[in-house]
């Protein structure tokens, strides 16, 4: 198979991802002392890494092969890989050292990278990133073959049409840290609520948010159901709390913002949330 005719398909394709997926500059590597928005640079740095990765020819493939190697390592250190996704494309590249990479390989390491930009997709970006999955998916087809057909499963299985939020956010979330103008709250907040954490439980369209309390932690207060929209990334509730702005939603992690002013201070919250 000829290998610019794969890398170029992949790179069309995962170029309109970048474009419809990002709402801000690419980001230049520049580490804050703040983790989440430490794990978003990251995050970025690999997507752009990935680019220039699928793109690769037999001049420059060792290059952007130890930069894209290296962007996953440090998403690694800096955001965790608890299911050993990212490590396992690392392990696909190798050393980097061949300088005429199989087209089969090359589509493979596209492929798996493009499924799990769509596992961590937002609202604004699941259907351009699910199409992109498609096309790296049918690039494995032509580059490796599909003798059991499974890949193909996979492409006539995958609904790029509708928004996938909604479903990715229902079921309940657990606290983990809360930033406020990126200093660590969380505990803070809890000692004057007097409880252990909480949890945000989320159904097709309302939430109830459970408290946990007691020597044990194991006394439960749930509050009232809030009805609750979804349009784009941004969460917006039937009581008239702030709307927040979804920042992250996999299948292990749920991150908001509110964003707002009091007594003319503006203050931006980030609550991060883990998959119970």
């Amino acid at each position: 198979m000829n290998l610019i005719k794969h890398t170029f398909k992949i790179l069309a394709f995962l170029i309109l991802t970048l474009m419809l997926s990002c709402d801000n500059e690419p980001y230049e590597g520049g580490f804050s002392g703040n983790q989440e928005n430490n794990c978003l640079i990251a995050s970025q740095n690999t997507q752009e890494a990935i680019l220039n990765f699928v793109g690769a020819n037999v001049d420059n493939y060792v290059q952007v092969c130890t930069a894209y190697k290296a962007a996953l390592q440090a998403q690694i250190q800096t955001c965790g890989d608890p299911n050993g996704d990212l490590l396992a494309l690392v392990n696909q590249v190798g050393d980097c050292s061949e300088s005429t990479p199989d087209p089969c390989q090359l589509a493979t390491t596209a492929a798996d990278a493009a499924e799990i930009a769509l596992e961590e997709a937002g609202a604004d970006n699941y259907t351009p990133l699910c199409n992109a999955y498609k096309a790296a998916l049918e690039n494995v087809i032509d580059a490796c073959g599909d003798e059991d057909g499974s890949i193909q499963d996979t492409i006539d299985g995958l609904d790029c049409s509708s928004n996938q939020t909604n479903a990715g956010i229902i079921g309940t979330w657990r606290i983990t840290s809360l930033t406020s103008n990126g200093v660590e709250e969380l505990e803070e907040e809890l000692d004057n609520s007097g409880i252990c954490y909480w949890h945000e439980v989320y159904t097709e369209s309302t939430l109830v948010e459970i408290d946990f309390s007691g020597d044990n932690c194991d006394v439960e207060d749930a509050g009232a159901p809030i009805d609750y929209t979804i349009d784009m990334d941004i969460i917006s509730f039937a009581n008239g709390d702030d709307s927040v702005e979804i920042l992250q939603l996999t299948e292990t992690t749920l991150i908001y913002q509110d964003v707002y002013s009091e007594m003319g201070e503006d203050f931006t919250d980030i609550y991060t949330f883990e998959k119970q």
